[in-house]
C-alpha cells in the first residue's frame, strides 16, 4: 500500500508540472484535459463580454484552444488572439480548433506575459483564465495587459480560490495560492480601475472568481 501512494503522488507530481509546462505526449494529454476542464468558466466569461465595431479579443494563456472555438463563435466579425509559450498548446489549439474554424480573423501566437508579442493599445478585452497561480506575484504581467489594452478596455480574468486549491500542488511549487483581495489589490496597484468580482461556483463544486478590471 505504501509504494501504491508513493507511486500515485509521482504521478500526480508529473501531472501538475505538465499543468505548467505542458510537453511531449502528457502535455497533450493534459492540454485534452484542459479543453474540457475549462469548458464551464471559459463558457461563463464569454457572457462579460460586450459586442462592438472592430473588436479584438486576446485570450493570454490559451492552452488548447477551447475559449478561440467560442469567441470565433460568438463574435464572428472581431480579430481573435490565442497566446500561449507552449509549441504542443499552440499545435493542439491549431489542430483541433483552427482547423475546424471556418475565419481568417483567428489565430494563435507564441509568447508570455510580462512580454506580450503585442502593441500598446491592440485589445478591447483581454481573457486571463487560470493562470494567475503560475506567478508569484503577479502586478508586472498585470502591468503588461494593461498596455495592451485600449482605452476602457477591459481584464477578465478567473481563478479558483486558494481553498480549492490543494495543498499537494501548493507543495510541489506548481501553483502559488491568491486570494481574491490579493488579485484586487495587485490589479488597482497596476493601474485598473472600476475592479468587479463575482464568486462563481464551478460544475465541480470548485469555488471561484470571475474578475473583470478597466483600463482608463
Amino acid at each position: 500500500m505504501k509504494d501504491f501512494f508513493k507511486a500515485k503522488i509521482k504521478m500526480q507530481k508529473k501531472y501538475q508540472e505538465q499543468l505548467r509546462y505542458p510537453k511531449g505526449d502528457m502535455g497533450r494529454v493534459v492540454g485534452g484535459h484542459m479543453f474540457e476542464g475549462n469548458a464551464d468558466i471559459i463558457e461563463r466569461i464569454i457572457q462579460e463580454i460586450q459586442s462592438q465595431n472592430d473588436m479584438t479579443i486576446i485570450d493570454v494563456g490559451v492552452g488548447p484552444g477551447y475559449s478561440l472555438k467560442l469567441l470565433s463563435e460568438r463574435f464572428p466579425n472581431a480579430d481573435i488572439i490565442g497566446i500561449d509559450p507552449f509549441d504542443e498548446m499552440l499545435a493542439y489549439a491549431t489542430k483541433n480548433v483552427l482547423n475546424s474554424i471556418d475565419s481568417s480573423k483567428v489565430r494563435v501566437l507564441k509568447g508570455q506575459t510580462p512580454n506580450l508579442p503585442l502593441k500598446n493599445d491592440t485589445a478591447d478585452y483581454v481573457l486571463l483564465i487560470n493562470m494567475v497561480y503560475f506567478w508569484e506575484n503577479p502586478i508586472n504581467e498585470f502591468k503588461d495587459i494593461k498596455r495592451t489594452l485600449k482605452s476602457q478596455g477591459k481584464l477578465l480574468l478567473y481563478f479558483t480560490g486558494p481553498e480549492g486549491i490543494a495543498e499537494t500542488i501548493e507543495d510541489e511549487g506548481v501553483f502559488y495560492k491568491h486570494s481574491e483581495e490579493e488579485i484586487i489589490g495587485l490589479l488597482r496597484n497596476a493601474g485598473f480601475v472600476q475592479i468587479k468580482s463575482v464568486q462563481y461556483r464551478r460544475k465541480l463544486g470548485q469555488i471561484g472568481y470571475i474578475i473583470s478590471a478597466t483600463k482608463e
